[in-house]
């Protein structure tokens, strides 16, 4: 689908944690201000925002099971592998869910 390298496509790496956050609503006063100003400033975060957003969107609309189907064990099993191919691409730098 992409022809670019996924690094190409994530923020700064030491703004990965504060961009996903800004893009959940989850940070407030300095934090919000230095992510928004930072993103608008950073070519590479600036990229990063929409690809970020579409990729929320698609997981939103996986979460929607039509009908209340569960998801089959082998779609799961494929969601699952996905995931672990993500986290080891990334380097397990997801922030944790504390």
């Amino acid at each position: 689908m992409f022809k670019q390298d996924p690094d190409d496509l994530k923020p700064c790496p030491h703004m990965e944690t504060w961009v996903s956050a800004w893009l959940d609503g989850a940070l407030t006063g300095l934090m919000r201000w230095y992510t928004e100003w930072h993103v608008a400033h950073c070519p590479r975060c600036t990229d990063a925002v929409p690809v970020l957003r579409a990729l929320r969107a698609r997981l939103r609309r996986l979460s929607e099971t039509p009908g209340g189907e569960a998801l089959t064990p082998e779609r799961r099993a494929a969601v699952v592998s996905g995931w672990e191919r993500a986290d080891q691409a990334s380097g397990g730098a997801a922030p944790s869910e504390s």
